[in-house]
C-alpha cells in the first residue's frame, strides 16, 4: 500500500502567497496545493519514467497513526486567487536543468 499525497511544486505555493498578500482581503486563510492526491508509488514512476534513472525500491511498512491520504481544498484560492498548478512538468524540467548543470551529482 501506498500513501496518497498532495505533492506540490515549491513555485505554486510561493505564486499563491504573492498573490495572497496582493489580494484585497488580506485575512482571508487559503489552502494552496494540487488537490488532486497521488500514490508515491505513482509519484515516484513518474519521475524515474522521465529522467530514466535505474532505481531499486525498498518498500517499507506504513507507520502506525500515519495518514493515509491527505490533500487541500483549493477551491477559495483557485476562485478569488486564481491560483493554477503547473507542478510536475516544471520539476521535471528544473530537475533535467540541474543534471544537465551538475552531473557530477547525479
Amino acid at each position: 500500500m501506498s500513501k496518497s499525497r498532495d505533492y506540490t511544486y515549491i513555485d505554486n505555493i510561493i505564486d499563491g502567497i504573492i498573490q495572497s498578500i496582493e489580494f484585497d482581503d488580506r485575512y482571508m486563510i487559503y489552502n494552496f496545493g494540487n488537490s488532486k492526491p497521488i500514490k508515491l508509488s505513482n509519484l515516484i514512476s513518474i519521475i524515474v519514467e522521465t529522467t530514466g534513472l535505474n532505481s531499486v525500491f525498498e518498500y517499507q511498512e506504513i507507520p502506525q497513526g500515519d495518514v493515509l491520504m491527505t490533500y487541500a481544498d483549493i477551491n477559495r484560492a483557485k476562485d478569488n486567487l486564481k491560483y493554477y498548478q503547473y507542478g510536475i512538468s516544471a520539476f521535471m524540467k528544473w530537475n533535467l536543468s540541474m543534471k544537465n548543470t551538475y552531473e557530477v551529482l547525479y
